[in-house]
């Protein structure tokens, strides 16, 4: 059975699947690498001066990450 994949847009927040702080990183850019797979910039909501580097197959699997509600501030 094939998995719904769901698009992925920037602005979407996420939380590592096993961080007990609930860190919230919101997607900052989307593009695609000279290796041909599709990569996302996430920057933590707290600081935004962190930036993590994750491809969009791990940040769909929930595993490692899962998609949460979030407000963007105006």
């Amino acid at each position: 059975m094939a998995k719904k994949r769901e698009a992925l847009e920037v602005g979407f927040a996420f939380i590592k699947a096993e961080d007990r702080q609930n860190n919230v990183w919101v997607v900052d850019r989307i593009w695609t690498h000279v290796d041909g797979l599709l990569y996302a910039n996430l920057r933590r909501e707290r600081n935004p001066n962190d930036v993590i580097t994750v491809s969009v197959s791990t940040l769909a699997d929930r595993l490692y990450w899962r998609r949460v509600e979030h407000a963007v501030a105006a």
